[in-house]
């Protein structure tokens, strides 16, 4: 299965989260300067998605409880999760935002 190109980086606006749906699983993207990192877009607290919710440094805040993830580790960094959030590799190539398919298939089956 091919990795998933996801759209252009001018396409992604900085610290807003976007959600994709690949392989059945629900993954938010965040751009940050330069960069671009993916979590699952459900918070580990309740379960409820991220998108919406602000980014603040490098942690994404969780709209509902308060809970803060790092957006590079998945870790969460206060608020009532426990949990991290998975994270998923992801490249920029030839200008375009790729999800990394290879790693879905494989933790997911």
């Amino acid at each position: 299965m091919p990795d998933h190109t996801i759209g252009k980086v001018e396409e992604f606006f900085p610290r807003v989260l976007r959600a994709f749906e690949l392989d059945g699983i629900s993954i938010a993207v965040v751009r940050m300067d330069d960069r671009f990192y993916a979590v699952s877009n459900y918070c580990s607290h309740m379960g409820v998605e991220l998108i919406g919710s602000p980014v603040e440094g490098m942690d994404v805040i969780c709209w509902w409880h308060g809970s803060s993830f790092n957006i590079a580790t998945g870790d969460p960094n206060g608020g009532p999760a426990a949990d991290p959030l998975r994270t998923y590799p992801i490249r920029v190539e030839d200008g375009n935002v790729v999800l990394v398919t290879p790693d879905l298939v494989q933790r997911t089956s």
